[in-house]
């Protein structure tokens, strides 16, 4: 009788822990702390293979690196770049989730969006950065908590400082132009901040969307011959067909604007914007944070940088035609000569 006890004590025991083990996994438990299994793997998602994006992954490496994370050493990072195709961006984050990595760091809105719709369900955390805007992306609601298992760094653009730095060395300036991609949330978002504040600086908006890259040199050619100077969103379409757009505005004699460093140096004028390298620090620091079992990745309220760098390229000022005032040439961060 004794030894009948102990066996249904053993397995309602037994029955109890197990439904206590599905009642976790249905109600979207946790993972055991990543801090025990002593190894980690990173799977890198971009949506464009850009120069701002490569800072980005150098910054995130940088960000785990100071935490004591460094790849090869206990530490796997696999990457993707969906080069601008959305298709095939909503497959790799597809193939990514199913292989249950312990973090996915995604370079871009579509790629932060396509990586949560791949992850949410499976319980991966996801980091983003160079998210333009991450609460009109879904990614956290309008207090700014995130809206599940993500977090990461917002590049959103300094518009205000930028309308000025066009006004400052165009003052003759009257007609902005500005090429969007239709399906990148992020540069719809930024066009309606270029919109709602361009007249306080005298500017009339020309927009012209485009529905992929291919597009880009034709709605440039035209584009140009409307304005007077065309500035750039963080439209990662667009910027990855950026020499055929300065192509066309050099043809028109109009300067481009861009919105980060490295489209200046490739032979925009001059833009106000984030560094994207510590974009990507902050973000590898809060990886690192949640790879360890610091934190959860919703816990961790997404980073916006409010202030900026002002880059100029003169050998483009030279080669259009334009001065840089001595106030504008001192506030910059670097000149760059050539193009």
């Amino acid at each position: 009788m004794k030894h009948f006890c102990l066996s249904v004590l053993i397995l309602i025991t037994s029955v109890t822990v197990l439904c206590a083990c599905v009642s976790t996994n249905e109600s979207g438990g946790s993972k055991p702390s990543n801090a025990k299994k002593g190894s980690f793997e990173i799977a890198v998602i971009d949506f464009a293979d850009i120069p701002s994006h490569n800072n980005c992954l150098d910054g995130f490496k940088k960000g785990l690196e100071d935490e004591g994370l460094t790849e090869g050493k206990k530490l796997k990072i696999t990457y993707s770049n969906a080069e601008c195709d959305l298709a095939l961006l909503d497959e790799l984050t597809e193939e990514i989730a199913s292989k249950d990595v312990d973090l996915v760091f995604a370079i871009s809105s579509p790629a932060a969006v396509s990586a949560f719709d791949a992850c949410r369900d499976r319980d991966i955390p996801v980091v983003y950065a160079a998210v333009s805007d991450p609460i009109a992306a879904g990614l956290a609601d309008e207090s700014g908590s995130s809206s599940g298992n993500i977090t990461g760094t917002s590049d959103e653009l300094l518009v205000d400082h930028q309308l000025q730095l066009i006004r400052d060395i165009m003052p003759d300036a009257k007609k902005l132009g500005i090429l969007y991609t239709t399906a990148e949330v992020n540069s719809v978002s930024a066009l309606e901040s270029y919109k709602s504040l361009a007249g306080d600086y005298g500017f009339e908006i020309i927009e012209k969307p485009i529905k992929n890259r291919k597009a880009v040199k034709k709605a440039a050619k035209k584009l140009s011959k409307q304005v007077d100077c065309i500035s750039n969103l963080t439209d990662n379409t667009v910027v990855s067909a950026l020499k055929a757009e300065l192509k066309m505005a050099r043809k028109a004699g109009i300067p481009v604007f861009g919105s980060e460093e490295e489209q200046v140096r490739e032979g925009c004028i001059a833009c106000e914007g984030v560094d994207y390298k510590k974009l990507g620090t902050e973000a590898g620091s809060m990886s690192a944070r949640i790879l360890k079992g610091e934190a959860e990745a919703g816990d961790i309220s997404f980073k916006e940088f409010s202030t900026g760098e002002i880059f100029l390229n003169q050998g483009m000022a030279n080669r259009l035609g334009i001065t840089f005032s001595d106030a504008v040439r001192s506030s910059a961060t670097e000149v760059f000569k050539g193009f």
